[in-house]
């Protein structure tokens, strides 16, 4: 499938690699932004990797994509990660090109905070991060870093949450 192609329709994402490929950690790793609301499958065969929609997924309007599938898929043989591989579509006419960036402390200790979700609204309002699910988000590194690439010019709500049930939703 044509990686960054633009009015892109709902279909089967399929990726072929010159080597046979393995996949670990897929729910960790594999990050979509914005985030789907019904579940998905990535699958391998051979040196192939699928992504699969579920049935019922409706794909924003005029939104950019981007599937960051981390260290999930692997050489098979010496287990390497294929190093930044991310699969980006728009269900518009154009892909959306603006980024966030930054880094996230601990406000107790000062250090590095990692493996933070860092979520962009562009509902404004104070209990969107109870209600509703980002619109764009990313994760903090080990030096507590993140980067948010393919995101619209736009005012956006930032909010950073350690999310233990991957709701993307802010609990007590």
């Amino acid at each position: 499938t044509e990686n960054f192609q633009t009015n892109f329709k709902k279909q089967d994402i399929e990726l072929i690699f010159d080597e046979f490929v393995d996949l670990k950690d897929v729910f960790n790793q594999v990050v979509i932004s914005p985030p789907l609301q019904k579940s998905w499958n990535l699958t391998k065969k051979l040196k192939a990797v699928q992504f699969e929609f579920d049935d019922d997924e409706v794909l924003r309007e005029n939104a950019t994509y981007t599937i960051n599938f981390g260290e999930a898929v692997r050489d098979f043989t010496a287990g390497n990660a294929v190093p930044d591989l991310r699969f980006v579509f728009s269900t518009g006419a154009y892909i959306d090109s603006m980024e966030v960036e930054g880094s996230v402390l601990d406000a107790v200790t000062g250090e590095a905070a990692q493996e933070v979700l860092v979520m962009l609204y562009d509902n404004l309002a104070d209990s969107v991060v109870r209600t509703e699910r980002p619109f764009y988000f990313g994760r903090t590194d080990e030096r507590g870093t993140f980067r948010i690439d393919n995101v619209r010019a736009d005012t956006f709500k930032v909010f950073a949450l350690v999310d233990k049930n991957f709701n993307y939703l802010f609990q007590k």
